[in-house]
């Protein structure tokens, strides 16, 4: 293992990396740094065919990395690249579709 200091426009930071493991695995650590994530609560999406509604469209929207639904627990899990406005247009998605989403302002790290 080595010492890794890496800075990017949004996050200095510290790490340890792995020399044997691909360099692919590096850059993938560095992209997801800079990510934010959020929770949004949801009414109305408890089946399996309206958390892949939610999620395929999610996915689709600029900014979002990725997007998980929790039907049991009526939650949308979001990692987006930190711009507040992909939370919103994931709230309108899930509007078009029939449902209602609000974001849980206090979760977003």
């Amino acid at each position: 293992m080595k010492l890794l200091y890496v800075a990017t426009l949004c996050n200095p930071n510290l790490c340890t990396y792995n020399p044997q493991l691909p360099l692919q695995h590096l850059c993938s650590y560095i992209e997801d740094m800079n990510d934010k994530t959020a929770i949004l609560d949801v009414n109305g999406a408890n089946c399996a065919s309206c958390a892949y509604a939610i999620e395929h469209l999610g996915r689709k929207i600029q900014g979002v990395t990725d997007i998980k639904v929790d039907a049991a627990h009526q939650e949308i899990h979001v990692r987006y690249e930190g711009n507040p406005g992909s939370l919103e247009r994931i709230s309108e998605v899930v509007r078009r579709l029939g449902y209602e989403a609000k974001v849980r302002w206090d979760s977003v790290r």
